[in-house]
């Protein structure tokens, strides 16, 4: 297993056989927005988990709260995965590292392969958390096994 830190306050853990992408790898995989974070692949197991992480202004970080950002996570991927036949899922609510995480799943295609999404956000102290996870729609079953026991080992640094 491995151990990445994100933001300097959390820890996530992955198993082996994940790479952690480097920032020029991760440039190439043409994300909508890059930032603060970092991005996971398996590629025999077809996944790609992406977190990412920005710190809030005064009133953003009084006024909204995750479920707020997922709503709004949720219209850019709509808009940005339009033409790949982007479809809603249903709306997820969840712990992770104590703390309320909102989200959403959806499916859409990329050359003809059907594709799985999950999406959360959750807030911690003047940031908010994206958590990305993407698998091939035929793999995201037994891959959903793997997902979540990354999610269960976010802990506080």
């Amino acid at each position: 297993m491995g151990t990445l830190t994100l933001n300097n306050t959390f820890e996530i853990e992955y198993p082996d056989d994940f790479h952690v992408l480097t920032n020029e790898e991760r440039s190439r995989m043409n994300f909508a927005k890059e930032g603060e974070g970092e991005c996971l692949e398996a590629k025999d197991r077809h996944i790609i988990i992406s977190i990412a992480w920005q710190k809030l202004g005064g009133f953003t970080d009084l006024m909204l709260n995750s479920r707020d950002f997922a709503k709004n996570v949720r219209g850019s991927i709509r808009k940005l995965m339009r033409s790949q036949g982007y479809t809603d899922g249903q709306k997820l609510s969840r712990k992770i590292a104590g703390l309320r995480a909102d989200g959403f799943t959806y499916t859409y295609s990329v050359k003809d392969k059907g594709m799985y999404g999950e999406t959360y956000t959750f807030k911690n102290d003047k940031y908010v958390y994206y958590l990305y996870y993407y698998s091939r729609q035929e793999l995201a079953d037994d891959n959903a096994v793997v997902w979540q026991q990354m999610i269960d080992s976010i802990k506080v640094r």
